[in-house]
């Protein structure tokens, strides 16, 4: 064995650097510990070594405990000394007090009515202490006055450009949620009065009001005159929707949150819009609650946020709580979440029917699915939009109706709420009463009794047709630049919790043209036919397989489009109601709408032919030639990036927004587990007969892939005594009650968001 030969030894002026002239970086380099971890995990941070509030406030009462035990041991000895006070003793409670600041309250840890717990939405916020049997509803909105002239007054108003072409569009989507409801009807065996829309029309012409005393009238409204409040700066909740007329008394009405967003369209600057929204929820914890601004640091907070939101929201929300409000602590968590523990549920799958949006999430063991969120971008208003342009067909005794006026609004949402209904065999003639109520009628109150028909029931069938909505009003306006904190991480930018999800994604693929994957011509074949028909032949010999079955959104196996189809891709597609539309057929080029009964597979293109040479053919290898299959191309990722998946998904309808958040769960365990427990909740979700229609046309939908699946829908009812539109604030009430480890650990303290900012948020929160 031959002799290693020995390494050179090292030179004592060597230097272990590369001789350059260009400059080269010198990594970092630990000059105290080599092996340190310091810095490379995330115990490492403060954040996570600092105890939790509840162990923190523990360990600092014990402290101020054994100084007041130290103090009045002292006080004791030194009153020995001094003789005749031998025998007076000092309480440890009054050495405490003594000992310690008296401003501190006593006790310590997070106490129920020590937690407010902030559920902001479109329409309303809910607020409330944490041992608040019932939260506290208010509008959120503000009146805020102003110099300039103001915009719109409470963006219900919609535009009234080209008036006689949407009135035309609207016409046709009427008269077909008619054929659909007859349908629905024939399929019920259920028989209605034929001529009811032309005798509720008439009725309705011929109606007069009957005159109200003043005494008589048990919900006449009180009108706000901003006179009598000396012009305050601001008015909010309730109080700012009863000012008569904001714009001519110089306020301007203002939403700040839009379909759970941060509306800018009406702000100059983002500071704008933060002042508004803490004005709201400080005035109404003043005047509401009783909790004076300058008691907030003894109050933490738990803010209820949705699945799908902005960081931008999350982070100036925060950021509003601690700096602004000066709140202790805050806890963060989703909707749906907070509704599975307000509903009392493990596993969930989570209906959120809001006024401005619908969310659905599954939920499973207190944990958010991501992949399961999908918002759609319409809500109980938009039901109250279509009520109002059937009602105007109907002949509607108030023609001056203004949806701009507050006033008018509440009243066409009044009689959403009371009259609406989606239980088939309730569709017939019935009688409706309503007080007029507006600030300029004074004395007695008109009362107007109108005639319906089919109108109750068309209305929240919107929800589930959804081309009858004006989705172009809802497109997403410029987003105001926010300015970005100097410790702002980018691993949080990356991890945004408004990300496109795989079930927005699944809504829409029928908008994704497939394209096909081009198979090459064996060998055996192309020899064939040069020596039967000449090298002309070789152009038709290529290899075109049969058409093979392909997977439907539905889950059948429907077979690929023949040899000479083709599809065109659209250049600005027109997104469907729901994931169950079908594509285009062979000969159209944009995809037309149709109906649920006929999804089909995605149409796939004619398969390309190659052309071989003949030279190339007999140069051909023996293994070549003996290959019986053809060889396939892999296929090309082609990015299609006029699709906008984010505001196509909005337009699903609501059934098929369930499905296909349900449909993303690989396992048939979780699917039956998910859809026996559907739960509804928000203000929409109590419309008469809600829970019927959204499982017999989600049944529907499952049947075409499990009819074993159709059988286990079940809509959970929320508890007897919790209302729908609380469930979520309830679910939060509770969690403020935990003192489990998985919740203590999330709370987060206005000290270490004082050191971290936002990078507290990445080890206290779940869900970003």
């Amino acid at each position: 064995m031959p002799r290693k030969k020995a390494e050179p030894a090292i030179p004592s002026d060597f230097v272990p650097f590369k001789f350059s002239s260009v400059q080269q970086p010198i990594g970092q380099l630990n000059c105290k510990a080599v092996n340190t971890t310091f810095g490379k995990t995330e115990a490492s941070q403060l954040v996570n070594r600092r105890p939790a509030p509840f162990v923190w406030d523990g360990e600092r009462a014990e402290k101020r405990t054994k100084l007041a035990e130290q103090y009045a041991q002292q006080k004791q000895r030194k009153a020995v000394s001094n003789g005749p006070a031998a025998n007076q003793t000092v309480p440890v409670a009054q050495a405490a007090n003594t000992a310690t600041d008296g401003d501190e309250p006593e006790g310590y840890g997070l106490t129920p009515d020590k937690i407010i717990i902030i559920h902001p939405g479109s329409r309303n916020l809910r607020i409330g202490r944490g041992s608040d049997a019932l939260p506290l509803t208010v509008s959120n909105c503000i009146a805020r006055r102003v110099s300039r002239p103001p915009g719109t007054a409470n963006g219900h108003a919609d535009e009234q450009e080209h008036e006689s072409e949407k009135s035309k569009l609207l016409d046709e989507q009427i008269l077909f949620l008619r054929s659909e409801l007859r349908e629905r009807l024939r399929m019920l065996k259920l028989r209605t009065q034929p001529n009811g829309i032309q005798l509720a029309k008439s009725y309705n012409e011929q109606t007069q009001p009957e005159m109200v005393p003043e005494h008589n009238d048990a919900g006449r409204m009180d009108w706000t005159d901003v006179e009598e409040l000396k012009r305050p700066a601001y008015v909010v909740g309730d109080k700012a929707l009863r000012i008569p007329d904001p714009k001519a008394q110089g306020y301007e009405l203002r939403w700040p949150l839009v379909r759970a967003r941060l509306d800018s369209s009406l702000y100059a600057s983002p500071r704008e819009m933060m002042a508004d929204i803490e004005a709201i929820w400080t005035s109404t914890l003043e005047d509401e609650l009783d909790i004076p601004a300058r008691t907030f640091p003894e109050y933490s907070c738990i803010l209820i946020v949705p699945d799908l939101c902005e960081y931008d929201y999350v982070r100036e929300m925060c950021d509003m709580a601690f700096k602004s409000m000066g709140f202790k602590c805050l806890l963060i968590q989703q909707e749906s979440l907070c509704v599975t523990f307000g509903a009392g549920l493990s596993s969930a799958c989570v209906v959120d029917m809001g006024a401005q949006k619908v969310s659905v999430s599954c939920v499973e063991d207190g944990l958010v699915l991501s992949d399961t969120r999908i918002t759609l971008a319409y809500g109980g208003d938009d039901v109250t939009r279509v009520f109002f342009d059937l009602l105007q067909r109907a002949s509607f005794p108030i023609k001056d109706i203004d949806l701009a006026r507050s006033y008018d609004w509440q009243l066409l949402d009044w009689l959403k709420e009371n009259c609406c209904i989606l239980n088939e065999s309730d569709a017939s003639l019935n009688l409706y009463n309503f007080h007029l109520r507006r600030p300029h009628v004074t004395g007695a109150t008109p009362k107007y009794t109108i005639r319906l028909f089919d109108e109750v029931i068309l209305a929240p069938m919107c929800l589930f047709w959804t081309p009858i909505l004006d989705f172009e009003s809802k497109r997403a306006k410029p987003r105001m630049s926010w300015q970005k904190p100097t410790d702002e991480v980018d691993e949080l930018m990356e991890t945004d919790c408004d990300a496109t999800t795989q079930a927005m994604r699944n809504s829409t693929r029928y908008l994704h043209p497939v394209i096909a994957q081009p198979v090459l011509p064996s060998a055996s074949l192309v020899l064939q036919a040069l020596e039967n028909e000449g090298p002309s032949s070789v152009l038709n010999a290529s290899a075109t397989p049969e058409p093979t079955p392909t997977p439907a959104p539905n889950g059948d196996m429907t077979p690929a489009a023949p040899s000479g189809a083709t599809l065109a891709v659209p250049q600005t597609p027109r997104a469907q109601p729901t994931p169950e539309s079908a594509l285009p057929s062979s000969t159209s080029t944009s995809p037309p709408t149709m109906r649920k009964e006929e999804s089909s597979a995605p149409l796939q293109p004619a398969i390309s032919t190659i052309s071989i040479s003949k030279d190339m053919t007999r140069s051909s290898s023996p293994a070549m030639q003996a290959s019986p299959q053809p060889q396939p191309v892999p296929p090309v990722d082609v990015d299609y990036p006029y699709i906008d998946v984010a505001f196509e998904s909005s337009k699903t309808s609501v059934d098929g927004g369930i499905y296909e958040s349900i449909m993303t769960s690989i396992s048939e365990e979780r699917l039956k587990r998910f859809l026996g427990n559907l739960i509804l909740v928000g203000g929409t979700s109590l419309l008469h007969g809600m829970p019927f229609a959204v499982q017999s046309r989600l049944a529907g939908l499952v049947s075409l892939r499990s009819a074993a699946l159709a059988q286990s829908i079940a809509i959970t009812a929320p508890p007897r005594e919790i209302d729908a539109r609380i469930v979520a604030w309830k679910g939060a009430a509770v969690l403020a009650r935990l003192d489990s480890p998985a919740i203590v650990e999330q709370w987060i303290r206005d000290t270490d968001y004082d050191i971290f900012g936002t990078r507290a948020f990445k080890d206290r929160c779940l869900f970003l």
